[in-house]
């Protein structure tokens, strides 16, 4: 197992697309929206380089993983390598109830939240490592995010533990 995900963190690591900003970013989301970080890896979040979901259309760089539910994962349209999309789903009504703000309506208008994932689920998208981390400073996205990811972990252990990514966690975790 760590043979090949070494294999395809380095392939990710050359991508020129894989910035150190997005590791900050990725790093970011680990410590303020999963609880208890260290103690929960691979058991009930995993961290994948390069998966093969969706590699006909939306290939991914990287995926976190809860339960079954990718819960942050960056994308990009197989025909347009060099935009890529920053997808963070987050718990609906934690979502709604924490943003009622002026300011925070505002925010959501300046990221694409319009599809749902599954009942109970936000997703939010964004263009860029810059927005995303914006995002991850406001508290009723951080809410939002670890209600989903806490209520993940209690259905149950990562199911994508095959395709965690130690070597990856460490980069972005040090980022």
């Amino acid at each position: 197992m760590h043979h090949r995900s070494r294999h395809l963190f380095n392939r990710l690591q050359a991508d020129p697309r894989f910035t150190d900003e997005l590791a900050r970013l990725v790093g970011t989301y680990l410590r303020v929206a999963m609880p208890v970080t260290e103690l929960t890896e691979l058991s009930y979040w995993s961290l994948s380089a390069l998966p093969a979901t969706n590699a006909a259309t939306y290939p991914r760089l990287l995926t976190v993983s809860v339960h079954a539910l990718e819960t942050l994962y960056v994308c990009h349209d197989r025909h347009a390598p060099q935009d890529l999309q920053i997808c963070l789903n987050i718990d609906r009504a934690t979502a709604k109830s924490q943003i009622r703000t002026r300011l925070g309506l505002a925010f959501m208008r300046t990221v694409d939240a319009r599809y749902r994932i599954r009942p109970g689920v936000l997703g939010l998208q964004f263009t860029s490592p810059r927005s995303a981390q914006d995002a991850l400073t406001r508290p009723g996205i951080v809410r939002a995010a670890r209600k989903l990811n806490l209520d993940l972990m209690r259905k149950g252990p990562a199911l994508n533990w095959k395709s965690h990514c130690p070597d990856l966690v460490e980069r972005v975790l040090s980022s």
